[in-house]
């Protein structure tokens, strides 16, 4: 199932897209650009804390980034 999270920083960046570029993201949440990219194609999923992040700055909750079990997302690459 896909996630949301890729959807979301695009419509994050028509508003600001220099603070939700793939390095703007990734610098803020303390992670690699090729970890967000692998978040949002699925290739792997966020940690707990991270999700939390990622919800924060997308503006939405941590469910509606599209995760499956998203109350428990699992460890990063």
């Amino acid at each position: 199932m896909p996630n949301r999270i890729r959807e979301l920083r695009l419509a994050r960046a028509q508003v600001a897209p220099r603070a939700f570029t793939l390095a703007a993201l990734a610098s803020r949440l303390g992670v690699t650009e090729w970890t967000v990219r692998a978040w949002e194609h699925g290739r792997s999923r966020p940690t707990a804390r991270h999700a939390r992040g990622l919800a924060r700055d997308l503006g939405v909750a941590v469910r509606d980034l599209g995760l499956d079990d998203a109350d428990q997302p699992a460890a990063a690459q």
